[in-house]
Parts: structure tokens; C-alpha cells; sequence
């Protein structure tokens, strides 16, 4: 059965938790310095939403081009922004691009200081509703779909410990962890089977 595709998706959300623990029921992640982003492409064009299901198409046109083959997809991420001066992702430079109202200074921006979409997740691809599998197979999904490049990534991840990733990640200024049951679907509410680690 084809399905409509939604325009937008409301996010799920992780509940907060205070400390790194190992599991092998998660993997883990690192939270990306940026703001939520939900993409959405039909056959027609690329649409762009924060969480809050504010559009800001318009604010982001390096990223209207997906590497994915297919129409009917929406991807659920982060979108980032480097210091060129540091390597680091910083928020408010983010933040300053959404901000932005004329195209003539959104397209110098795009030009000069680009940023990338860091993608988790994918919610719906070529007529499929990918919400109710498992959230392994909808990464094996992502995976074989995406070619990544110099706009869209996908994020990282470690098997079963936060400590892992949290050494591996400890030079590159991250906000935290977040844990993500492997078996879980995805539900645009905030869910314990999302879990935010804050880290010092």
C-alpha cells in the first residue's frame, strides 16, 4: 500500500538522565551542537522544518539538493554549523543563519560558511511509512540510501557504552549523548527509549 507522505513530521524526543551507563540494548550518539531539523522531498521540491514546525526552506539552500535517490523521503537530524576558526560546531552560528531574511546575505552565507545536515534518522522513504521498524533497521535503511557529502552526514555512532563514544568525541566540544534503544520506534512525542546524557 503507497502512502500520502506527511510534509512534516513532529520529532521525537529523548527524556534527560545524569550519568553514562553501558547497555547493549542502545547505541549512542552524540549530540550535535545545531537545531532539529526535519527535511522533507517529494517530486515537486525540498522542504525544510524545526522542531517547532517552523519552515526555513529559504534559509538553507545548500541543503535542497538530497543525495538520496527516490522522492517520498523525510529525514529527521541536525543542522550544523563549523568555526572554521576553531573545527568545532557552535549553535549560534546556526542560530544567526536562521535568522537571516534576505537571500542575497542567505546565499553569501551558504557560499562562505555552509553547514551540514547531520542526519539520525529516516521516517519515510518511497511510499513507506518507516516509523514502526526498529530503529537498527531504519539506520541500515538510512545507510544504504544516503550518499554522504560535504552537506549531509550521518551521525555517528558506538555500540553499547557512552564511554566509548565520550573518549572517542572528548576533543570535538560536543553537548552530550544521547542513548537510543535499538528495538525502538519512532514516536513524535518525548519517550524514555531516547535518553539525553549530559556529560561534563
Amino acid at each position: 500500500m503507497i502512502l500520502v507522505m506527511p510534509m512534516f513530521i513532529s520529532p521525537m524526543l529523548p527524556e534527560h538522565t545524569q550519568n553514562p551507563f553501558a547497555d547493549d540494548s542502545y547505541i549512542f550518539e552524540p549530540k550535535m551542537a545545531g537545531h532539529r531539523l526535519i527535511l522533507s522531498r517529494d517530486a515537486k521540491e525540498t522542504r525544510l522544518w524545526t522542531r517547532h514546525m517552523e519552515e526555513c526552506t529559504r534559509q538553507y539552500p545548500e541543503l535542497h539538493h538530497v543525495p538520496i535517490e527516490g522522492d517520498d523521503l523525510v529525514l529527521d537530524g541536525e543542522v550544523c554549523c563549523i568555526n572554521p576558526d576553531t573545527g568545532h560546531l557552535e549553535s549560534g552560528l546556526v542560530m544567526e543563519r536562521l535568522q537571516l531574511k534576505k537571500k542575497k546575505r542567505i546565499d553569501a552565507f551558504a557560499a562562505r560558511r555552509p553547514v551540514h545536515y547531520a542526519v539520525w534518522d529516516i521516517l519515510f522513504y518511497k511510499g513507506r511509512d518507516l516509523r514502526s521498524l526498529p530503529l537498527v533497521k531504519r539506520r541500515s535503511i538510512l545507510e544504504s540510501a544516503l550518499e554522504t557529502n560535504d552537506h549531509f552526514i550521518t551521525v555517528p555512532q558506538t555500540d553499547g557504552s557512552a564511554d566509548r563514544l565520550i573518549v572517542t568525541l572528548k576533543d570535538k566540544a560536543i553537548e552530550g549523548i544521547v542513548a537510543k534503544k535499538k528495538d525502538s520506534p519512532y514516536v513524535s512525542r518525548r519517550s524514555h527509549d531516547w535518553l539525553k546524557i549530559a556529560i561534563d
